[in-house]
């Protein structure tokens, strides 16, 4: 009878371990992955009126964001960075750069950087870098600035809405490095890329052959006038993965692909 018992509490007992253990919440799932981190150097070349401040913005270090985000847009924040690690960059638009286009505001509003025509932004947005084919070459949008004011490369087909503003050309040399600059002439071009038709247009997200530009607008939250803002840069990119597939884009058919 004893034994009956003992053995009848070590069931019990097992079945209430078992209880116990079937009772516990899982641990909840952990973050996801950060996004791909990016190094992104501006070629600080001669006449650039945006630049680095000299060194190259190293996402994850000293508070440096540089991220691709969404599978296509490069972000750089250097607002996220303070004190000895305090990072910038550098925009100048004196008188003289600007250009009239059918888009001036009325009346003009003229530059409006300080009196030095120095401005130190925080962010650089670079769109569609991600769904670019290796080997490919696009007209594609940048958004450059700070918390007082924006640079925006959008598209020469804005007109209708007061918007005159150019793109940027993009180059995706493999699945880990792209260049970047107002001129498709500062692209450092092997044999066999893809993208830029005989008069010199390349394909935009949404498909329009376009020439790119270094002339941008002023304004985010209402236009301000276009400046000749000359850049170039590089974004290296370890981790980002590769490309969808766009049938034909070797033979000069390429994919639309997300602007934004």
């Amino acid at each position: 009878m004893k034994r009956s018992l003992f053995a009848l509490g070590l069931v019990s007992i097992c079945i209430a371990v078992l209880l116990v253990m079937t009772s516990v919440s899982l641990p909840a799932a952990g973050k996801p992955p950060a996004n791909p981190q990016a190094t992104v150097t501006f070629l600080n070349g001669p006449g650039d009126n945006i630049q680095s401040d000299g060194k190259p913005y190293v996402g994850g270090v000293g508070g440096v964001v540089a991220e691709m985000q969404g599978g296509t847009t490069i972000l750089l924040n250097v607002a996220t960075t303070s004190g000895k690690n305090r990072r910038y960059i550098w925009y100048h638009y004196p008188a003289g750069t600007e250009v009239p286009t059918e888009c001036d505001p009325n009346p003009p509003m003229g530059p409006v950087t300080a009196a030095n025509g120095l401005y130190f932004g925080g962010f650089m947005s670079i769109k569609s870098l991600g769904a670019m084919q290796i080997g490919e070459v696009r007209a594609v949008r940048l958004h450059i600035g700070g918390p007082d004011d924006q640079f925006l490369w959008l598209s020469p087909y804005n007109v209708a809405t007061g918007q005159c503003s150019g793109v940027v050309a993009a180059f995706r040399g493999d699945q880990w490095h792209w260049q970047v600059a107002t001129s498709a002439a500062r692209l450092t071009l092997p044999g066999g890329y893809h993208g830029i038709a005989a008069d010199g247009t390349m394909a935009d997200a949404e498909l329009h052959w376009v020439l790119p530009s270094e002339i941008a607008q002023l304004g985010s939250s209402f236009f301000k006038g276009n400046y000749r803002m000359p850049l170039g840069a590089t974004v290296y990119c370890p981790t980002c993965p590769a490309p969808a597939p766009c049938p034909g884009w070797t033979t000069g058919t390429p994919c639309a692909i997300p602007k934004n």
